[in-house]
């Protein structure tokens, strides 16, 4: 019996989580369920306790109210959230957006994001950062836990650790970036949901070398390629081959390599299909829980968040943004270095 109520209560789950399924259609059958379910309870509590000397049967009824009563908690716990209304969905970036020039999270901003939820405000990252560490940003500061990362390559949950969308990279790509690291001697990264790959020695990443790369390329499913190198005159000859080749985009790279700018810095290019963008993953994301624009905002600062400006019903730009962003948004808050996140958002 507990195995009946068990696979009518997972066919029921399924069901409704349906995101097409709407709101007002969802909770109608929930009270229907309901009213069955203590309709039920009813009539084995009549049936049990109106027989004489039915001992049984009137141990099996309570037993079966319980299972029903524990079921029904079950369904509201599983179906709480699918369908809740927020006041605004904000989409934030991590770096020089919501953290400093020094990596550092301020608690203000931490507080800020907290208070903006009990309020009824949905916070999202949004970053081009690899999953996990935008996964730690989000617990950190207490985001949501749906999350976007690798620039778009990647939507992920990390509470049930479903990939919502996931960029896949062709082989062939993935083993023209391997090859061209090895030309320029060019630091490599691959990103995935699971873990994240290097060609030299990163405590974080697994190691690719010639003897494991072809194994990396067939058993994981990469979605970004990052190439990192200290000197700008090899970074700029590397990006102008990137631009010559077909089916993948430069989904972020160093200021001072799309200013043309020389800078101390050591300089990165992100590298993943056409098409992914934070922008464009937004809109998937929107999409994936059956909601408009309308009421979403986001914050940024770089030249991979002018996709996000492009989808968004309003854009803030933190004062540290570049000109080309800030030109794109509706407002301009105070800098990374000036808590611009907590002051714009304590004001919504």
């Amino acid at each position: 019996m507990e195995f009946i109520f068990e696979l009518i209560f997972e066919i029921i789950i399924e069901l409704l989580s349906y995101k097409k399924i709407k709101p007002w259609i969802r909770y109608t059958i929930l009270a229907i369920i309901m009213t069955l379910y203590i309709i039920l309870g009813a009539m084995l509590t009549y049936f049990a306790f109106g027989a004489k000397k039915m001992y049984v049967m009137k141990i099996i009824a309570i037993a079966l109210n319980v299972l029903i009563i524990v079921f029904f908690i079950k369904m509201l716990k599983k179906t709480k959230g699918v369908d809740e209304v927020y006041k605004k969905t904000i989409f934030i970036d991590i770096d020089l957006t919501l953290k400093d020039l020094e990596q550092e999270i301020s608690l203000k901003n931490i507080n800020a994001i907290k208070n903006a939820k009990l309020r009824g405000h949905r916070i999202i990252l949004a970053s081009g950062r690899p999953y996990e560490f935008v996964r730690d940003v989000a617990k950190m500061v207490g985001a949501d836990n749906l999350l976007i990362a690798s620039n778009g390559a990647e939507i992920i949950n990390f509470k049930t650790n479903e990939i919502i969308f996931q960029n896949v990279l062709d082989e062939d790509i993935i083993r023209d970036f391997y090859n061209l690291a090895k030309e320029y001697k060019l630091n490599l990264f691959f990103n995935t949901p699971k873990k994240r790959f290097s060609t030299f020695y990163n405590k974080d990443c697994a190691e690719i070398t010639e003897n494991n790369i072809e194994s990396i390329i067939k058993q994981n499913k990469i979605s970004q390629i990052v190439i990192v190198h200290p000197k700008f005159e090899v970074m700029k000859l590397v990006r102008k081959k990137i631009k010559t080749l077909n089916n993948i985009n430069i989904t972020n790279e160093s200021k001072s390599l799309t200013e043309n700018k020389e800078s101390a810095e050591y300089y990165y290019i992100d590298i993943s299909s056409k098409n992914i963008s934070k922008g464009n993953a937004i809109l998937r994301l929107l999409d994936y829980l059956n909601i408009e624009n309308k009421n979403t905002i986001a914050i940024g600062d770089s030249y991979n968040d002018i996709s996000m400006a492009e989808v968004v019903e309003t854009f803030v730009a933190v004062d540290n943004a570049v000109a080309e962003l800030k030109q794109k948004s509706h407002h301009i808050t105070s800098s990374c270095l000036d808590d611009g996140v907590a002051k714009y958002l304590d004001n919504l």
